[in-house]
């Protein structure tokens, strides 16, 4: 098994090493699978007001950085959450 049940999987966003990032909107966890298949869990929101839901990388233009995820909240006043992975997305 990939990543666990019960998974809301509303994305999947490569970087440039990769990876499969895996944002589950449902349990508030971003997940990272590796070209070997290992899943784990990569980042866990606690604050109860950040999540992964869709996602993208960044252009590197008006201070969107190539190395983050960026993940819409349409739920929380249509915010947008940053998550710094440090790896551009695949094909930047």
């Amino acid at each position: 098994r990939v990543v666990p049940d019960g998974m809301w999987l509303d994305a999947l966003v490569v970087d440039a090493c990769g990876n499969f990032y895996l944002p589950n909107s449902g349990t508030a966890s971003l997940y990272r699978l590796s070209p070997d298949g290992r899943s784990r869990l990569y980042h866990h929101w606690d604050d109860g007001q950040k999540y992964g839901h869709g996602g993208d990388w960044g252009v590197a233009a008006g201070g969107w950085r190539t190395d983050a995820i960026y993940m819409p909240q349409p739920y929380d006043n249509k915010t947008v959450v940053e998550m710094v992975v440090g790896i551009p997305g695949a094909g930047r």
